[in-house]
């Protein structure tokens, strides 16, 4: 699969929903709900993108977030207000709300985010095995 097609396939299931109270921000890949869609927030669609782009391949899907190209980065939406969170492949940005992969200059103009910082790897394996536990 390509990163466009990951996306088109996972955005067309995909319905925003928040992490419970109780963990503030567990990450994990969606899997289908009862309705055939895929329930997250901005993080689990990001993973879940990049799950699909790894053809499902769980050494294939770690391997990249440790020394391949799965990158994630925070940047303040709204104006600076919130936090949110966008993946990176290759280059190229996206997230649940553009629902499409674009150069990062033009990613940033289309969404007026302002650039946060780059997640470390290692933080990312921990809240997957923290969503593992939410699951």
């Amino acid at each position: 699969m390509t990163i466009d097609e990951s996306i088109d396939y996972v955005a067309s299931k995909y319905v925003y929903t928040d992490d419970p109270g109780i963990l503030k921000d567990a990450w994990f890949v969606m899997r289908h709900n009862a309705n055939d869609s895929y329930c997250g927030d901005c993080e689990d669609f990001s993973l879940t993108v990049f799950w699909f782009l790894c053809c499902g391949s769980l050494f294939e899907f770690i391997k990249n977030i440790f020394i391949g190209n799965y990158r994630f980065h925070i940047v303040a939406s709204n104006g600076g207000g919130n936090n949110h969170c966008v993946g990176e492949f290759n280059g190229f940005f996206f997230d649940n709300w553009t629902k499409q992969a674009l150069p990062k200059r033009l990613f940033f103009e289309v969404t007026g985010h302002v650039y946060g910082h780059k997640i470390n790897r290692f933080t990312v394996m921990c809240k997957l095995i923290v969503g593992l536990f939410y699951r």
